[in-house]
């Protein structure tokens, strides 16, 4: 679990180099606090993969619905490696 956490925050850290990191921030803690998903990518594809991460660790903890959690998970790193892969890094 710890591993996922730290590859997520990674991610994230290396989204923010792609695009103004205010923005990414922004539009993260406002799906957070409105429930509005972002409409500019990478941002809406890793609140995705947050969410889905959000059901694995509940889950984990006492869910009855782990396996399919993890398939959730499964196909939002999917989607964020695919997501990724349109972005120029840099640094």
């Amino acid at each position: 679990m710890r591993q996922r956490l730290t590859r997520i925050s990674k991610l994230l850290r290396r989204a923010e180099l792609s695009m103004d990191k205010a923005n990414m921030r922004e539009d993260v803690a406002r799906f957070y606090d409105t429930g509005k998903r972002p409409a500019t990518e990478p941002a809406s594809t890793f609140v995705t993969l947050l969410e889905a991460f959000d059901k694995l660790t509940d889950a984990s903890v006492g869910g009855n619905d782990y396996d399919q959690a993890v398939a959730e998970y499964e196909r939002a790193c999917k989607q964020w490696d695919q997501a990724e892969r349109g972005i120029r890094w840099t640094g």
